[in-house]
């Protein structure tokens, strides 16, 4: 029988297994790419951004067939806030209108002052 720290070192390794063997598909740039049945690279993790400064905000560029997408922090443009330390309510997140061939979605992630967007790029 295992020992219990036997046991728990394998559960580790498993999971770490699991995790290392999974990854991310990236979504086709286009419906023509998709519809031509080209194949996509794969990404090992969906773009991220890099932690922020507190004038920063995070833009993400998402993944497509050929590229895994990235994430950068650009400067928050000034805005003036009530006193009031709510945030206001969003009820869906950033998505990006169909873009043409040649272009990417940018998604601007929301803050607590604005809903976020996207836009093509």
């Amino acid at each position: 029988m295992l020992s219990n720290k036997a046991f728990k070192i394998l559960i580790v390794l498993g999971a770490a297994l699991a995790m290392l063997s999974s990854s991310v598909d990236a979504a086709p740039a286009s419906a023509v790419e998709a519809a031509k049945g080209e194949s996509c690279i794969r990404c090992f993790a969906p773009p991220m951004c890099p932690p922020c400064a507190a004038d920063e905000t995070c833009v993400i560029v998402p993944a497509d067939c050929h590229s895994c997408g990235s994430g950068t922090c650009t400067k928050k443009a000034p805005t003036k806030r009530a006193s009031s330390s709510r945030c206001i309510q969003c009820f869906a997140p950033p998505t990006c209108p169909p873009c043409k061939a040649g272009t990417k979605c940018v998604i601007v992630p929301a803050t607590c002052d604005d809903c976020g967007r996207g836009y093509c790029a």
